[in-house]
């Protein structure tokens, strides 16, 4: 569609720049030509190391629109501050064991409205802090992730119901008066 793919910029011709036909079709009384430039060009802005990664990946990304392209660009954009953050923590020294046994015990414990019980069920916890072990979804490894209970579960289910019920409306108020 005429937009440079890997620059943000575009691309500024160098030398002689010629026209080449790529498709030609007619479709009754309209014919349609399809052409590119060719020759020698200088990308200019900056460069869109995530579609370079779906070209080496094998994706032909000049059939694609606009809107595909800037679709594209979301994994990335999503999945690189995750990969930096677990690059960055095996680069790192770990904590004190004791302050991280301390800090997931204090999260993993319910907090209780009465003050007193919440008191003894922290210090429970601060004196035993294997005794969420079980509740982890993944035993054995640094990943602190817990089982998801029913009440998670429920929670869960009802907040996509919500997001869908929002949606729904969106759709049904532009809608109206169309």
């Amino acid at each position: 569609g005429g937009q440079s793919i890997f620059w943000s910029g575009g691309l500024t011709p160098q030398g002689d720049v010629q026209m080449e036909t790529v498709q030609e079709t007619q479709d009754g009384n309209m014919s349609v030509l399809a052409e590119r430039k060719v020759g020698s060009f200088v990308g200019q802005g900056s460069f869109n190391l995530d579609f370079l990664l779906y070209a080496l990946a094998g994706f032909d990304l000049s059939i694609v629109s606009k809107a595909t392209l800037e679709t594209l660009r979301l994994p990335p954009r999503v999945l690189t501050p995750f990969l930096v953050f677990i690059v960055v923590s095996l680069m790192t020294r770990r904590g004190s064991q004791h302050v991280l046994d301390r800090y997931y015990a204090k999260m993993k414990t319910e907090v209780d409205p009465d003050p007193e019980i919440d008191r003894r069920k922290l210090e429970a916890a601060y004196a035993n802090p294997s005794m969420y072990a079980d509740k982890r979804l993944f035993p054995g490894t640094d990943w602190e992730f817990l089982k998801p209970r029913s009440i998670d579960i429920a929670g869960f289910v009802i907040s996509v119901i919500v997001c869908g019920l929002m949606i729904g409306l969106l759709v049904f108020l532009a809608g109206i008066g169309s």
